[in-house]
């Protein structure tokens, strides 16, 4: 009797290790039992669809997977149905992100997202908002600028993922700055405006620096009347910006 104890004992604890070894794989789609508050989403400058679900805990948020149409990603969910192959053009490989399964929905951790799209995430209060709907947190996924050159056919930059951008020249006696604003981007923290040396008697330097909480600003001052061309790329679908230099 006491032998047949021991074997359902062991049993237990193999079962039991074995659906925790389960439920810790990336596939596995477990409820989180937590309290979760609708917000709103703004990708690119624009606030996404209110047909996608964007839920927060507080700490982490989850979204559906037609939020990853607004960064250039691609996704297809595996066969079981508990997670999502994931294509994003920023690295060109395919990653598989579990769902969470969040008030009978299926929704991918944001912090996921960004992790792939080479990007990052701010919250607050719009300033634009009106009185009846400032009470709703906005959450910014933000495209990182990830490369500032200044060659002889312009300023290039890239982000993680396409946003809108402007480019706008600042002309004041005895200063030229010409700017680009990435709107739906922030700086990333290792990213190093550099200069040609052929355009160092060109330009004087480069500065960066976030104009607004989901807009980055880099702007080029120049030795002499140089400026950049003026652009308004509000649909812009590439991650390479290219702002070409005008006398």
């Amino acid at each position: 009797m006491l032998r047949i104890q021991r074997i359902h004992s062991h049993t237990r604890t193999t079962l039991l290790g074995l659906f925790l070894l389960f439920t810790l794989t990336k596939g596995y789609s477990a409820p989180i039992s937590t309290h979760f508050t609708t917000v709103r989403l703004k990708i690119a400058g624009k606030y996404i669809s209110d047909t996608i679900p964007v839920r927060s805990s507080g700490t982490e948020t989850y979204v559906g997977v037609g939020v990853l149409k607004y960064v250039g990603a691609t996704a297809k969910t595996t066969r079981m149905g508990d997670s999502v192959l994931i294509s994003t053009p920023s690295n060109g490989q395919t990653t598989e992100v579990g769902f969470a399964r969040i008030e009978g929905q299926s929704l991918l951790p944001l912090s996921e997202v960004v992790r792939l799209v080479k990007g990052t995430v701010a919250r607050g209060y719009d300033k634009a908002d009106t009185a009846d709907t400032y009470d709703r947190e906005t959450v910014y996924l933000l495209a990182k600028v990830t490369r500032i050159q200044v060659r002889t056919d312009g300023l290039r930059l890239e982000t993680g993922f396409p946003v809108p951008y402007k480019v706008r020249n600042v002309n004041e006696p005895g200063q030229y700055r010409g700017y680009v604003d990435c709107i739906g981007a922030a700086l990333s923290d290792t990213v190093i405006p550099q200069v040609n040396p052929d355009m160092s008697q060109t330009v004087r330097r480069v500065r960066t620096g976030q104009n607004e909480k989901d807009v980055a600003r880099i702007v080029v001052e120049f030795r002499d009347r140089q400026g950049l061309a003026i652009a308004d790329a509000l649909d812009n679908d590439n991650r390479r910006i290219v702002a070409s230099l005008t006398n």
